[in-house]
């Protein structure tokens, strides 16, 4: 027969962790790349900046630049005011540009 406890888990019973990658490590990962290269991956830049922008509380929105230009620009203005602000979103972008 068991026996119930409401002792603790002893131990990490989770089965794996989701990969995190903060806005330094994204800007990291852009600047390795030019401009017309990042064109090809709009969607996840604009899901990674939305996702990290919401995460630090500071809200983005587009400007007259192209896509690119407005999504680049508001990953580096992250960046810089909140490093260590960390999303799921940037830590699929990061690894896929191989950063």
């Amino acid at each position: 027969m068991r026996t119930l406890t409401t002792d603790p888990i002893p131990f990490e019973w989770s089965t794996s962790a989701t990969p995190t990658a903060t806005t330094q490590q994204l800007a990291l990962a852009l600047a390795r790349h030019d401009v017309d290269e990042l064109e090809a991956w709009n969607a996840e830049l604009w899901s990674a900046v939305t996702e990290l922008s919401l995460a630090a509380g500071r809200p983005w929105s587009f400007d007259r630049d192209e896509p690119t230009i407005a999504l680049l620009r508001a990953a580096a203005v992250l960046a810089g005011r909140h490093p260590d602000v960390s999303g799921t979103s940037a830590a699929v972008l990061v690894a896929a540009l191989g950063g």
